[in-house]
């Protein structure tokens, strides 16, 4: 069982996105800061408590010296300090242990902890760790809300740069639009080295490096279908509908009111960003039936039998030459407001696709009118996918929520 207590909101929330929630534990509904009184009572699940125990008043402060001071005792009493980040409303629960020795958390604690109604609700767990090579800063290990371990999160990278600059800081004005100094992390992850950057208008770059597209590598059973350079890739590859042995359903497909075309199919442009991902590019009709259809569409995707690893889904509908509307099922959290990954795979994918155009000789200047905007429900990603070094450049906010303590 998690017990809460010192949950640290920031002076820093701006007003119009602060709540409050007496009496439902300590929960964050994507870009709410958790704000209040010292008077206001927050009912933490605290199991086999007395009632005087149950009823937790948190102890509020702006003052980060006295968080500061909280976090060397709270060590030593065996809680656990977490800082809360959200990119696009994609949300994570930050646990620094690089070079605080807090206690390993398991698969189990992290679901309890990612849980919206039990615990401090998040879309996953990242944990800073130290690096393992010489030429790394520091590792990251990224736990699913299902406890699942991917081995990449673009999102989830985006919010550890822009802390690790924020703790640098001090934490003062967090949640403003901070400028970086251009410094460059070089971050382990599953997936290999990313090297995020925060840059002066406060959004973060993040060099995502080379895409995948050897099926074998992402991996994917789908045979290879066309060229894309040197490599053969699954472009617009048909998806069996048919029942599958993991899933034990079979694809649905569209009404014909939605997609009058004789014979419907799903087809898959198959891309890794060092996590698997399967795009389906859609029309406009077709795109809104699967946003209401996302809960059961997402999972029969997610473990289709030519994903061994599962998948992570992509529906795209193209918008313009440089615009892509995107819905995502995330392969262990499920439906979320925004995937980093993603949405370099798809913009991959409409490329090799033939969808829009190449981009031009580019590496990280965010500025360029040919990146292509990549809409998401919980905001704008601009992806750039370099035709000087083939390496993907994801560019987006990342924001400070809160931050807390718990113990397991």
């Amino acid at each position: 069982m998690i017990s809460f207590r010192h949950v640290y909101p920031s002076c820093f929330v701006p007003s119009s996105t602060r709540r409050v929630y007496p009496g439902r534990g300590v929960h964050s509904r994507h870009r709410c800061g958790l704000v209040a009184d010292e008077s206001c009572l927050f009912r933490a699940p605290l199991h086999k408590r007395s009632s005087r125990k149950r009823a937790v008043s948190m102890k509020l402060t702006e003052n980060w010296s006295d968080a500061a001071r909280a976090m060397e005792s709270s060590q030593a009493q065996g809680w656990m300090l977490f800082t809360k980040y959200e990119g696009l409303g994609n949300d994570f629960i930050l646990i620094d242990q690089r070079q605080t020795p807090w206690r390993a958390l398991n698969t189990s604690q992290a679901v309890r902890l990612c849980d919206r109604h039990r615990g401090v609700g998040a879309d996953g767990v990242i944990m800073l760790l130290p690096a393992t090579s010489a030429d790394a800063d520091f590792s990251v290990r990224i736990l699913n809300a299902d406890g699942s371990e991917p081995e990449m999160c673009g999102n989830g990278i985006r919010c550890v740069a822009k802390y690790v600059v924020d703790q640098k800081n001090g934490f003062r004005d967090a949640s403003a639009t901070r400028a970086g100094n251009g410094e460059i992390f070089r971050i382990e992850t599953g997936a290999g080295r990313i090297q995020p950057q925060v840059l002066p208008d406060g959004r973060v770059c993040v060099d995502m490096g080379l895409p995948i597209l050897d099926p074998r590598q992402i991996p994917t059973t789908l045979s290879a279908s066309q060229h894309a350079g040197d490599v053969r890739a699954v472009v617009d590859a048909l998806l069996d509908v048919g029942s599958d042995a993991r899933a034990g359903k079979r694809l649905p497909t569209p009404p014909a009111e939605v997609s009058p075309a004789a014979g419907f199919e799903w087809r898959c442009t198959a891309v890794s960003m060092g996590n698997p991902h399967c795009v389906i590019f859609v029309n406009k009709p077709t795109f809104a039936w699967i946003d209401a259809n996302l809960e059961s569409l997402g999972p029969l995707f997610e473990n289709h039998a030519v994903f061994p690893r599962r998948t992570n889904t992509e529906f795209i509908e193209v918008c313009g030459p440089r615009e892509l509307r995107m819905l995502v099922w995330e392969r262990g959290a499920g439906r979320t407001m925004a995937c980093g990954t993603g949405a370099c795979a798809s913009v991959v994918a409409a490329i090799i696709s033939g969808r829009i155009p190449p981009q031009h000789e580019k590496t990280s200047d965010t500025t360029a009118a040919d990146n292509c905007i990549v809409h998401l429900p919980g905001g704008d990603l601009e992806i750039s996918w370099s035709s000087a070094n083939q390496h993907v450049y994801m560019t987006g906010p990342a924001k400070f929520v809160y931050r807390g303590e718990f113990v397991l």
